[in-house]
């Protein structure tokens, strides 16, 4: 390529992807992303672009797409031209200079819709009843707004849904993973520590009117029952066993743990009946929800939540993250309506990456690196000394 050679000597400690090359000619630094998940792709374009602003400044970034399916190419194309501008990056697909695409409304319609007409639904009495009869402050109903039915959730951890008809309560927590190698070759199924306990609490409970304790999520007709099995289930604090970045959701969520952003204390914008606010990376692409839809004055926050899950590209991976998110939602012409019915502007929506403070030798030097990446892409980064599972278990303030 124009006499390039590339190089892959990049630090692993920095938590480099294999697909990011650098350029050893000193005119520019590239990346080539083989057969790459268009997500992916576009994600490393922010470690990318990271390297260059530390190692190369000033220099423009060659970035390679291609070898692989020309559509995935096209969509990663799509999703970085959200990101970055030309004077950053030049985009090849297979080896052709990318001609940018207009920069559409991403937001489908029936999502508008169902995030419209939730305003005027409020939860069946039954799922109220069963809250109040458990008495779990730790619980919550969630509405899905690109789905069917209602969530019912221990700090973030689901145990159990509801039809919009309310036939039955469902309970269940996660399902059986794929088969693996056991003991002796035995095919077996991965199952998380959080679904043996569900399991565990509902085969003591289980008697005349229940299903078989198994794969299958398990009926409750009775409220005293399901109430019963809800209180066991916060007893045993199952959602514990979950995930940690699910619980520091529903902190925020439900106000527990209050947020700064821009110098403003931020707002979660639903508390009674929190829904993730769904959004898209490139045309036809699929859901993308974000983790926390906040609000300072009449300026809208997508705030995407990290915890414990690395400190070079999992913190790098969530500013695109986020930034994509917002570039969604600044373009959803089409939802307006239900910000200003919530009295938010829209095209002033901004985006925040929470993360937990960084250790090691290397924490400053990772830190203002991803400030840079973060101012970069217009990303407020928020360090947060909760977000992490330790001090989310030990500052846990539910007493119930």
């Amino acid at each position: 390529m124009e006499g390039c050679r590339p190089s892959d000597e990049l630090d692993r400690t920095w938590g480099y992807s294999r697909n990011l090359l650098r350029c050893t000619c000193g005119r520019h630094a590239w990346a080539g992303v083989l057969y790459a998940d268009a997500g992916d792709a576009a994600k490393a374009v922010g470690a990318a672009l990271s390297w260059t602003r530390r190692e190369r400044p000033g220099k423009r970034l060659r970035f390679v797409l291609g070898a692989g399916d020309r559509i995935k190419c096209e969509q990663a194309a799509y999703a970085i031209q959200s990101l970055v501008g030309g004077d950053q990056v030049e985009l090849l697909v297979d080896g052709d200079a990318w001609a940018p695409e207009p920069r559409s409304d991403l937001f489908k319609p029936d999502w508008a819709k169902a995030i419209a007409d939730r305003q005027d639904r409020l939860a069946p009495s039954a799922l109220d009843a069963l809250a109040s009869k458990a008495s779990v402050d730790r619980f919550c109903w969630y509405r899905s707004v690109t789905g069917q039915g209602w969530s019912g959730r221990l700090r973030g951890l689901e145990v159990c849904r509801v039809t919009d008809s309310v036939q039955a309560f469902l309970f269940g927590v996660g399902r059986p993973g794929a088969p693996g190698d056991g003991d002796g070759g035995v095919k077996v199924r991965r199952i998380s520590a959080a679904r043996v306990k569900f399991l565990e609490v509902a085969a003591e409970l289980a008697g005349p009117g229940t299903s078989d304790v198994g794969d299958v999520a398990l009926p409750f007709t009775r409220l005293d029952s399901a109430a019963h099995l809800l209180r066991r289930l916060a007893d045993a604090r199952i959602e514990e066993l979950a995930s940690a970045e699910h619980m520091l959701e529903a902190d925020v969520l439900a106000g527990r743990l209050r947020l700064v952003a821009g110098g403003s204390a931020l707002q979660p914008l639903e508390q009674r009946y929190p829904f993730q606010f769904p959004t898209r990376w490139w045309p036809g692409g699929k859901p993308r929800y974000v983790d926390v839809l906040a609000h300072a004055g009449d300026v809208p926050w997508l705030v995407e939540l990290k915890v414990d899950g690395g400190q070079g590209s999992y913190i790098r991976d969530g500013i695109v993250q986020v930034a994509l998110y917002r570039e969604c939602v600044r373009r959803a012409a089409s939802v307006d309506p239900w910000f200003r019915s919530m009295k938010l502007d829209r095209r002033k929506t901004r985006a925040a990456l929470v993360i937990p403070p960084l250790v090691g030798k290397n924490r400053e030097a990772l830190l203002e690196d991803h400030l840079g990446l973060a101012k970069l892409f217009e990303v407020e980064l928020i360090v947060e000394p909760r977000a992490t599972k330790a001090s989310l278990l030990r500052r846990d303030p539910s007493s119930s």
